[in-house]
């Protein structure tokens, strides 16, 4: 014989609670439910202490948590029931000892609104001046005045019923109810309001007690099972993605990109840790910077926990750390009460990473720098100077637009002009810039608009000549390097054959973008045009951008950096009035492989096929294959324009005429400069060591034994990765020239060399005939 779907369950009595429970039974005993099992539940109604109490106003927040579930989980805890249904959003956090949810059930319709009841149907809009709203919601209160402060929110008890009376009486001009709870009721929704809505809103949750060893009968378990709407239900993770440098991701943070159905990201996280993620995984632009927010951050928590309802493994990737003025508060919050499993991965955020690349002890024994404060320079009003220790180490995130707020804030709490201060600008990246000053001079140097940056004040901004350090960005002394790879390029992660625990991130390139020109006089325009056509030019007219998209009739993009530039020379011509963006509308875009589309993406550019396509290959040359296999369809008389930078291959502009013959022209116009890395070319570079002994400068015979630990050091390596033929020039000149001077031979040839794509290989393969290898690490054999 079947088991019985037996025991008892607590339910409130008013028509809603009611409705509720008619609903949970219709859809226990409905489809999928063991139609031989016997139906032997008994349902009990009581009243709750907010059913008992009409009169205790909820708007002032004093009400307890478990105002409407307190008598009935007292009921349930004592053994006298088996489980209570409450709707979800009444549940305490965290339920009570013993207790747990066994089913949440999810409503047949899922109307995530608020509905207003008023007299004569009004809109919130039309309602006059002072008009009194009814509301038992702090929540909605709260929303209502962000769109009309004239109007009169008083509280409001009781059933739906009940509150419906007191408009039609004339007592109130309106009301607010959910709209699933009118729907129950078989009630008009009324006007819906565009508020943000309590997650668990229009859910049921069946509440049973936690007893080891002991459960339901197998039956009924089965049941509650069934109906849970969590097992279908995917997770959230909020993973800190470190300060800039992709290489500072943590192994669970890679392994959870890696996972990922959707990813919410924000504005200074390095894109590259996108390509972490499953090609198929959808990924989702949240950023917010000053002035410029994407999303509203209640949009933001709403989607995390939509998306994990549909089943998603949802990851929400934050710049820095997860938990540090990144408002995960907020989020944690939300997802908390919708129920949804949820995790956090931590990260480096960027006052360490700051601290790391310079050295920089955060703490220290003794009176001086004993203690560490991350502050928020945002709001300014918040900052007080007279709360923190005067030796102590005080760094400000958020503080570049207010370094003048806090200089005068630190002046009048009695610091001095005299005391240090650092500002940092993109910890941990490549374009890293430290500038040391002073409190009295912290306003003064000029930092580029949209630059992320930190404000260290105390003894650790002290300059490092002033301290004992050695001077610079980096360090002299190589880090460990026994059997690790050296990435050249700027994404430490291209290399899929190395793990993130073996990477050595040095780029030897950086990338530099070439502004566009104030209007120049005519006899200056012959030698602009000059440096154009041999790819040096240091600036462009709007005016050429311009009348370069316009000839367009295809946009060829060909790595997610021309498409950065290309946006970014964009938005300065637009903000010169040079250019307007409608001009893109009927372009058609090819894109050289998944990177660069996602790219295009960011900006709002998606690929329509037939029209636009992406070649399955990322080289140029397979993008030339592609071309042939599509047979230049629609190509016929079209102008291609491939942005790019000034050291970008003549591989498309050569094959394409030839590999089409379809009478259509290629213009390749040069937004970005590819440049060597000018942190190596300074004292402070790790490769200094190379070229300073073969200088022959007499003061230089004194860092003999540096060049002994740093030779021993790099020669540990076990693999280089050169990312473009570029690369490999930079490498030919930092370390393959100095080591052929000194040995007779360039190329280490106990290193392993990996390219990215054949020319990078044939550029390689023709430096090394060049510079030779050099097999042992004293002398050429």
């Amino acid at each position: 014989m079947n088991e019985a779907l037996s025991g008892t369950l607590l339910s409130r009595g008013s028509p809603l609670a009611r409705a509720q429970l008619q609903e949970f039974l219709a859809r226990l005993y409905g489809p999928g439910a063991d139609p031989g099992s016997k139906r032997e539940l008994h349902c009990r109604f009581i009243d709750s202490l907010g059913d008992k109490r009409k009169e205790l106003s909820l708007l002032d927040g004093k009400a307890p948590d478990d105002f409407f579930t307190r008598e009935l989980d007292r009921e349930v805890l004592a053994g006298k029931a088996d489980w209570a249904l409450h709707s979800a959003k009444d549940l305490p956090r965290p339920l009570a000892d013993g207790l747990e949810i066994r089913a949440l059930l999810a409503p047949e319709n899922l109307l995530e609104t608020d509905s207003l009841l008023s007299q004569g149907k009004q809109r919130l809009e039309d309602l006059g001046p002072r008009a009194r709203i009814g509301s038992s919601s702090p929540g909605r209160r709260r929303q209502i005045l962000a769109l009309r402060p004239d109007l009169e929110v008083v509280p409001l008890r009781g059933t739906i019923g009940e509150r419906i009376a007191r408009v039609e009486r004339g007592e109130l001009d309106a009301v607010i109810v959910a709209t699933c709870a009118l729907h129950r009721l078989g009630l008009d929704e009324g006007y819906i309001l565009p508020f943000e809505v309590h997650p668990l809103q229009g859910y049921l949750a069946a509440v049973g007690r936690i007893e080891p060893g002991t459960s339901e009968p197998e039956a009924m378990a089965a049941a509650l099972r069934r109906l849970d709407a969590r097992q279908k239900w995917g997770a959230v993770t909020l993973l800190g993605a470190g300060a800039g440098d992709a290489g500072l991701l943590t192994l669970e943070g890679r392994r959870a990109l890696g996972q990922a159905d959707i990813v919410f990201y924000d504005a200074l996280v390095n894109k590259d840790l996108l390509e972490l993620a499953p090609p198929q995984a959808e990924k989702v632009y949240v950023g917010k910077r000053s002035g410029a927010h994407s999303m509203p951050q209640s949009r933001i928590n709403g989607e995390l926990w939509r998306a994990a309802r549909e089943g998603k493994q949802v990851l929400r990737l934050k710049g820095g750390d997860a938990l540090l003025f990144a408002r995960a508060a907020e989020e944690l919050q939300v997802l908390s009460e919708a129920g949804v499993s949820h995790r956090v991965l931590p990260g480096i955020s960027a006052a360490f990473a700051a601290a790391a690349s310079l050295a920089l002890p955060l703490t220290q024994r003794g009176d001086e720098g004993a203690s560490l404060h991350l502050l928020s320079a945002y709001p300014p009003e918040r900052i007080d100077f007279h709360r923190l220790p005067p030796d102590g180490n005080i760094i400000f995130y958020m503080g570049l637009a207010q370094r003048r707020e806090i200089q005068r804030r630190a002046l009048e709490a009695g610091r001095r002009p005299e005391d240090p201060a650092l500002v940092v600008l993109w910890a941990s990246l490549p374009q890293q810039k430290n500038i040391y000053t002073t409190l009295g001079q912290l306003p003064q140097p000029e930092i580029e608009k949209k630059a992320a940056g930190l404000i260290l004040l105390g003894p650790i901004a002290r300059p490092p000549e002033s301290c004992g350090r050695a001077a610079g960005s980096l360090p002299h002394e190589l880090p460990e390097l026994r059997g690790k790879t050296w990435i050249t390029g700027l994404n430490p992660l291209m290399d899929r054959e190395t793990p993130p625990e073996l990477v050595w991130h040095l780029p030897l390139l950086e990338l530099q973008s070439i502004p566009i020109a104030e209007p120049v006089k005519e006899d200056e325009a012959k030698a602009d045009a000059d440096k154009a056509d041999a790819g040096e030019a240091d600036a462009l007219k709007g005016t050429e951008l311009s009348a370069a998209v316009q000839r367009a009739d295809l946009l060829l993009f060909t790595s997610k950096h021309a498409v950065r530039y290309f946006f970014a020379w964009l938005e300065q011509a637009k903000s010169r009035r040079e250019l307007d963006f409608r001009l893109l509308g009927d372009k058609r875009i090819v894109s050289i492989g998944v990177a660069t589309s996602r790219e295009l993406e960011q900006f709002g550019l998606c690929l329509r096929e037939p029209e636009d396509w992406q070649s399955p290959e990322e080289s140029s040359v397979g993008l030339l294959r592609e071309f042939a296999r599509r047979g230049g369809t629609g190509l016929r008389g079209r102008h291609i324009l491939i942005p790019s930078g000034n050291k970008a291959l003549p591989t498309l502009t050569e094959g394409l005429p030839l590999e089409q013959n379809g009478g259509h022209s290629v213009e390749r116009i040069i937004l970005y400069k590819n440049v060597l890395n000018p942190v190596l070319r300074g004292p402070d570079s790790p490769l200094a060591f190379l070229r300073m002994m073969n200088e022959g400068d007499e003061e230089q015979e004194e860092l003999c034994d540096t060049w002994d630990r740093s030779w021993e050091q790099l020669g540990r390596l076990k693999a280089v990765y050169l990312s473009s033929p570029s690369t490999a020039d930079y490498f030919a000149e930092l370390v393959a020239a100095p080591l052929q001077q000194r040995f007779g031979a360039g190329f280490p040839g106990w290193w392993e060399y990996r390219c990215k794509g054949e020319p990078t290989r044939r550029r390689l393969a023709e430096l090394q005939a060049h510079f030779g290898m050099l097999r042992d690490r004293n002398r050429e054999s």
